[in-house]
């Protein structure tokens, strides 16, 4: 290529990186609202249950909008999301956006139903002789979503208290037999003790 054409060839280029450096990016506009251009995947992060830092950040950028469709989002992560540091963050956003809103309590007890039970079966899976890294990444892996949760809740103190959980956990106890199950049959031979003590 000659000198004078590959002059004219970095020329287009220059020209065209330009062009696209000023182009204005179309901002999506829904229900009359114009929105941030990923609005679309602030929502989708805003809702990632495994995922505690990306709900955070979604929360954090939602908070520079001002539209109804925002701030709605901004609500539903005050009032559901688990972790508290999300929480605090939609509450934060919220209030600089001037909506009236009650900062948030900790959260208290349990955060999934079923837990114990869950973490029993989790253990039991493993080898008799496993450890506790063994047990932290198969959590991890069969759920991401106590993992993470639990991860954004306790800080710093989260790998103390998840094996304080696995030491304190008894692979004894089956829940499913713990539970009073009726008996049909005692059922009956009470009702008939009843019929016979009204005779």
């Amino acid at each position: 290529m000659s000198n004078e054409m590959q002059d004219k060839h970095e020329q287009e280029l220059h020209t065209s990186e330009e062009h696209d450096s000023v182009d204005e990016v179309a901002v999506p506009v829904t229900d009359g609202y114009e929105l941030p251009e990923n609005y679309s995947q602030l929502k989708k992060d805003a809702h990632r249950q495994a995922d505690w830092k990306r709900r955070l950040q979604a929360a954090r950028e939602l908070g520079q909008y001002s539209q109804p469709p925002v701030i709605d989002l901004l609500q539903h992560l005050l009032q559901h999301d688990l972790v508290t540091a999300v929480r605090e963050e939609a509450y934060t956003q919220l209030r600089e956006l001037g909506v009236e809103v009650e900062r948030p309590e900790p959260q208290s007890g349990e955060l999934f139903n079923h837990m114990t039970k869950t973490l029993i079966r989790i253990k039991k899976s493993l080898p008799a002789d496993h450890t506790y890294e063994d047990f932290k990444g198969k959590l991890n892996r069969m759920r991401e979503d106590i993992y993470d949760t639990y991860e954004g809740v306790k800080g710093d103190e989260f790998d103390n208290w998840l094996r304080g959980r696995w030491e304190a956990l008894d692979l004894t106890v089956n829940p499913k037999r713990d539970r009073p199950k009726s008996n049909p049959r005692t059922g009956g031979k009470d009702t008939a003790s009843k019929r016979q003590q009204r005779k």
